[in-house]
């Protein structure tokens, strides 16, 4: 039987294939969502001086000379802060309480202290219009605590509706693991999605890759449909070297690739894309399986290379592009067709 090559098989597929549109989210809402623009400050964060602990809010410039044996003497007590409070116009540094001495009727101070001192002073954390997150970052709680602090109310996301219909339950949770580990929604069999995973239509070999030689993708009923192989071996081929190409074309991205030497040689066949499962280590990758997919291999790999149908292996010590499990897209300006 002749086996589809797989780059023949997706080349139309990713060529119609657009980003989903994107959606307007408040930063809770979107924790674990991949932002679809940059994200900007509108204003200098911190926009005015605030304290850094509790004290007195001082101007550094009053206090110069300083000491016990010849303090500075101010009429009032001056203003207390609380951490986190704004400071009073024109004040830049923050004193500690113990260094304000009253003395009826005045007070003495008796330590100087430099601009800043205890003070994170206006745009220290963010200058305004600042980027603090790029297009395709991923959401998490620091970035959410940012936009609040920052004013950030809406951000911008794209969220592909993934439907995972497989009969075996361990795989089929693996799959929708993955799919909300890389920021998709993951529905319901009978709701509408971008890209639907589904159980293999039959066992016979029909694409020329391994492991997954019984998987396949289509586009049926205005939906990308992935037929996945029974076993979790032909599924994690299907899903690596198949599903992640269109996967990344709904998000607007592109697969990015990290270039190592290999610490090994890698032997493959001729006319089939193999999967190699690799670790990571002191800056090689180490292969852990070829054309195969062992539980163990797939427990301790952290990317994975696709080797071309035209190529026979690769040689230890060559420099190959693999591609992380856990971090697999570039966001940037769209492949050319």
């Amino acid at each position: 039987m002749r086996l589809q090559a797989l780059d023949s098989l997706l080349e139309p597929i990713l060529a119609a294939c657009r980003p989903v549109p994107v959606e307007r989210r408040m930063p809770a809402e979107a924790l674990g969502m991949v932002l679809a623009s940059a994200v900007r400050t509108g204003q200098p964060v911190p926009l005015r001086a605030v304290a850094l602990r509790d004290g007195f809010a001082m101007r550094a410039a009053d206090l110069v000379g300083a000491s016990p044996s010849s303090p500075v003497i101010v009429s009032a007590m001056p203003h207390l802060v609380r951490a986190g409070e704004a400071l009073p116009s024109g004040c830049d540094c923050v004193l500690d309480p113990d260094l304000a001495v009253a003395i009826d009727p005045y007070v003495e101070i008796i330590e100087s202290m430099a601009p800043g001192s205890h003070v994170r002073l206006p745009g220290h954390d963010l200058a305004a219009g600042e980027v603090f997150a790029p297009a395709g970052g991923q959401v998490d709680a620091a970035f959410v605590l940012a936009c609040r602090i920052a004013g950030v109310s809406e951000v911008e996301v794209r969220v592909p509706r993934v439907a995972v219909s497989l009969s075996d339950a361990d795989i089929a949770g693996w799959f929708e693991a993955m799919a909300r580990r890389l920021g998709c929604r993951v529905v319901g069999a009978d709701a509408s999605a971008a890209l639907r995973f589904v159980d293999a239509a039959g066992a016979a070999p029909r694409l020329a890759i391994r492991p997954g030689d019984a998987g396949w993708v289509e586009v049926r009923n205005g939906e990308l449909v992935v037929e996945v192989p029974g076993r979790f071996d032909g599924a994690l081929g299907v899903f690596c070297l198949a599903a992640l190409p269109v996967l990344a074309r709904l998000f607007g991205a592109s697969l990015r690739e990290k270039l190592l030497p290999l610490s090994g040689k890698v032997a493959s066949a001729i006319g089939i894309r193999d999967l190699v499962l690799l670790s990571m280590e002191d800056n090689v990758f180490v292969p852990l399986s070829v054309g195969d997919a062992p539980l163990r291999a797939l427990i301790g790999a952290s990317h994975f290379l696709a080797v071309p149908p035209e190529q026979e292996g690769v040689d230890a010590g060559a420099a190959v592009g693999a591609i992380s499990l856990a971090s697999p897209f570039e966001f940037g300006p769209m492949p050319q067709e």
